[in-house]
């Protein structure tokens, strides 16, 4: 829950045009603040020039949950409590700032506007319509990420001082379980809800304590970064300085490797130095290289000053392959997701420093670096800063608590969940006594019930009751758990067991019992892997070997199919082998190919040398479908997502190794393989490795309970636990709220000039797309040029399909046609009439138009097949490869066909052709 003033609606234009703007702020937080002398400003359509939109009047205050309206005089919206004059840019942001001066929240509609908190908003380009960004849920959330906090309303809901007050709730809890071991008759449902800052104290007795970890949420990175860097500084335009890091866990040598920058919103790259031989860094190194003249203190090396402000800057290898890059322009060639702002004041100490200690790397520039003042520099004699494995981005609860009884029989037991809360607690009602707990994350209770009673209990982590002897309890406790993450709107995980133990106690004994209980959500890896393999070993580049595995629970005929290597950051493609007839897979069996000459042991069948350091190799089935590949370079055929780094050198015995046994596939190379030395081929005739379901839910509670009973009789005790658990993985989609490109293709059954393009309205509104370009860039390039402007009248209701083809295309019935010429490897972009880009899909990751991970390049000029976006056209989460699926036959839909209507649903892992995508429903 937020706890300051957040800006909690706006608009920029509204259904009486470009004025009919408003602004409203909410107060989330506990307590009234003060806004009086607090200020509006608004920041120029994406440019950085500021003004003042309004000042708040004197003695203004904000119950918690009270709003505050504003809006120019003319607006619909009303009544405001206070007026400014409109002119807030479509493309533009607004900032709400203290009376200090200090920007409390902001929000924008532009990467390059001042005012912005990480992922713009699109901008609100129809004059006509009464719709609004509102904060969510409610206007208590803030996560700093405006696309994640804000949703597009119609109608809009502004509020006033006058309005209800909105309430927020720390909704941010968890709902886990405990089990006790009572001596008596008893039914227990306790359940826990520690919140994610709050450790609340209730009445004495029953002493919880609670801890909760809320880890990072990027992989750990197994590559060098750059990790600090600025293009100005205290001394101007020259005081520069790049600092690269070594987050992984082992030394690499960096001697030859080089940086480059490249210019201002362009595409022209030079070198700014190459590191000097015998550089090496160990686990949680810095380098820095900077300018001879620059303010900061003892760089490794030194540069010419020159990078641009608006440019970018890259780290490559000996081998020329990019390693990490930065820009702060969207044109810019060194580039990683969205761009960073420029710097554009010459006497700040300031820099760009990756988050969680150069450790964090998304690929996402905006996300990964942080403005800091001052820079923080670090070079080769620095302090080393070893990044620990990142856990899920599951939140771990650590509760404990304790309990104990009072009389004889005296019992304690202690019930341990993990990753969820973890609770002590024992209870000893009294004969044919039936109590029921209801503890919560930090409650306490003690009671006495006599024979025949009921009493119920309401404690969150000990209980102390006192019984009489010779008790026959049978218990039928129910725990629940639940985990929601109102600040990660998009992981919120449920998780329901059942334990039905029946006790039977007397004194003088020393039960023990232990029950684990796992709950998890699955999804069956059904298809052949790669699952492990190198490009080179200890006996140099032609030390090379393929492991393939059966991950599934079926025997599969590999028979006829082939395993094919893609050249060094290239798209050719060659075969390495076909396997052999009558070779079969059951479930947990390898099959290894190598080379003659390669140090592995046994092969199944041999190759010939020549995977590239920088290559890719795929596996395909006899139908030549790839079920399976892996790459070291993003501009390579073969790879999934994001690519592993190359191995450089020749005289180590590793290799890349599937996680988790070879079971694990999420699609990215580098989140599904790991570096291992030594390497560990496994062939037909080595042992089976079966694999369990894979886990998806979380979290995943284990329980186990360890009652001890003392007394002056003779007890007898046992156990029965029948857990049955079940685990939901439920997710708030952000359905679209603007036009989408949803099908399109380079080339089809009539050649390379047989393309289409298909755009779609996935919103609940009718869109006037007249005078909209589509646009194409060049084959991994920037260069861009339009390919046809939409006829004038033309509209496109909810659901409803718009088709552009060349004029000899094979798709019939196109609306408009354009003149072929999309590169197999370039991108296409569809730009609104202010000139904004709504949606864009690439098949090259340097080429201008793209969105995320590059889909492939089609290649085959006599296939009709298309790139269709999936969900019905439904999905859009910025990465063209989880967004589009290759279909055959393609699928063209034009102003005439029928209209397609998005739910608004939940979003839900499925699996399709072997690639875990997300699907609404």
């Amino acid at each position: 829950m937020p706890d300051h003033i957040v800006i909690s609606e706006f608009r920029t234009r509204g259904q009486n045009g470009a004025g009919d703007e408003f602004i409203e702020i909410f107060n989330p937080s506990g307590q009234a603040v003060d806004i009086g002398g607090w200020q509006i400003k608004k920041s120029s359509g994406c440019g950085i020039s500021t003004t003042i939109l309004l000042t708040v009047s004197s003695g203004v205050q904000l119950a918690a949950g009270q709003h505050f309206l504003a809006a120019p005089s003319g607006a619909s919206a009303g009544p405001p409590d206070q007026n400014f004059t409109a002119g807030i840019a479509d493309s533009g942001g607004i900032a709400l700032l203290d009376s200090q001066g200090s920007v409390i929240d902001s929000a924008g509609m532009c990467a390059d506007t001042a005012y912005l908190e990480e992922d713009p908003l699109l901008p609100l380009a129809s004059g006509s319509l009464d719709q609004s960004y509102e904060r969510r849920p409610g206007g208590c959330t803030d996560s700093n990420n405006n696309l994640a906090d804000f949703t597009l309303t119609v109608p809009s809901d502004p509020q006033n001082l006058s309005s209800p007050f909105t309430i927020c709730t720390d909704t941010s809890t968890a709902t886990a379980t405990t089990s006790a071991t009572p001596t008596a008759s008893a039914t227990e449902t306790p359940t826990v809800t520690p919140s994610f800052t709050d450790t609340p104290t209730r009445a004495p007795g029953f002493t919880p304590s609670a801890t909760l970890t809320r880890p990072p949420t990027a992989a750990p990175t197994s590559q060098i970064l750059i990790s600090e860097f600025r293009t100005r500084g205290q001394n101007g335009a020259g005081d520069e300085f790049i600092e690269i890091f070594n987050p992984t866990g082992e030394t690499v040598e960096i001697g030859g490797w080089l940086l480059k920058r490249s210019s201002g919103c362009g595409t022209s790259v030079s070198t700014l130095l190459t590191i000097s031989a015998g550089i090496q860094l160990l686990p949680g190194q810095h380098f820095l290289a900077a300018p001879s003249g620059a303010s900061i203190n003892t760089p490794d090396q030194n540069f010419t000053a020159g990078i641009a402000d608006s440019g970018g800057i890259a780290l490559l290898n000996n081998s020329g392959i990019i390693i990490d890059q930065a820009g702060m322009c969207a044109a810019t060639t060194y580039l990683e997701g969205t761009p960073l702002a420029a710097l554009t004041s010459s006497s700040l100490d300031r820099s760009y420093e990756r988050a969680s200690g150069g450790c964090t790397d998304t690929d996402n520039n905006i996300a990964d670096f942080t403005l800091i003042g001052p820079g923080a520099p670090q070079n080769l004699s620095s302090p080393l800063n070893v990044c620990a494995d990142v856990p899920s981005t599951t939140p771990t609860f650590t509760p404990s608590a304790a309990a104990t009884a009072t009389d004889t029989p005296t019992a304690a037991g202690t019930t341990t969940f993990t990753p969820t809360p973890t609770i002590t607690a024992t209870a000893t009602p009294s004969a044919t006594a039936t109590p029921t707990f209801t503890p919560s994350a930090t409650a306490t209770a003690t009671a006495t019930p006599s024979a025949t009673a009921t009493p119920t209990f309401t404690p969150s982590a000990t209980a102390t009751a006192t019984p009489s002897a010779t008790a026959t309890p049978t218990f039928t406790p129910s725990a629940t758990a639940t985990i929601t993450a109102i600040d990660t709107p998009s992981a919120t995980a449920t998780t329901t067991a059942t334990d039905t133990p029946t006790v039977t106690a007397t004194p003088t004994s020393t039960p023990s019992a232990t029950t684990t209980t796992t709950a998890t959500g699955t999804v069956f890896i059904d298809h052949i892997l790669i699952s492990e393999f190198r490009t080179r070993g200890q006996n140099g580049a032609g030390d090379e070997f393929i492991e393939v595995f059966n991950p599934t629970n079926e025997t599969v005929d590999i028979s006829g199919w082939s395993i094919k290597r893609s050249s060094g950051c290239g798209i050719s493609t060659a075969t390495l082998l076909t396997v052999t007839n009558g070779i079969h897979l059951s479930p947990g069996q390898h099959f290894l190919a190598a080379p003659s000459a390669a140090s592995v042991s046994s092969p199944d069948q041999n190759f010939t040398a020549g995977i590239a350091d920088n290559g890719g190799i795929a596996l395909l089935d006899s139908q030549a479908n790839v079920i399976d590949r892996a790459g070291m370079c993003a501009d390579t055929a073969y790879f999934e997502s994001i690519p592993l780094p190359p191995l450089s050198s020749s005289v180590l015995d590793r290799s890349y190794e599937r996680n988790s046994g070879g079971c694990d596939d999420t699609n990215n190379n580098l989140a599904d393989f790991s570096l291992i030395v030594p390497s560990n081929p496994q062939n037909l005739s080595s042992a089976m490795t079966a694999c369990g379901d894979i886990s998806t839910a979380t979290p995943i509670p284990s329980a186990t309970d360890t009652p001890t009973a003392t007394a002056t009789e003779t007890p007898t005790a046992t156990a029965l636990h029948t857990p049955s658990p079940t685990a939901t993985l439920p997710s708030t989609p952000i359905p679209p709220n603007h036009i989408l490109i949803s099908e399109f293709r380079t080339r089809g059954p009539s050649g390379a000039s047989d393309e289409l393009i298909e755009i779609f309205n996935p919103t609940g509104n009718t869109i006037d797309i007249s005078g909209w370009l589509i646009r194409k860039s060049s084959l991994c390039g920037a260069a861009t040029s339009t390919l046809l402007t939409v006829a004038s009248g033309v509209q496109l209701s909810p659901g409803q399909h718009f088709l552009a083809a060349p004029s000899g295309a094979s798709a019939a019935n196109a609306d408009q046609n354009f003149s072929a010429g999309i590169a197999d490897t370039g991108g296409i972009a569809l730009v609104d009439g202010l000139g904004m880009i709504m949606d864009q899909a690439g098949m090259c990751a340097s080429s201008a138009y793209l969105e995320g991970d590059p889909l492939p390049g089609l290649t085959a000029s006599s296939l009709d097949r298309s790139y269709e976006r999936n969900s019905s056209g439904c999905l859009d989460t910025d990465n063209n490869l989880i967004d589009f699926s290759l279909i055959a036959p393609s699928s063209p839909q034009n102003l005439s066909s029928p209209l397609t209507a998005c739910a608004s649903g939940t979003i839900e892992p499925f699996i399709r052709g072997g690639i875990t995508r997300i699907q609404m429903e």
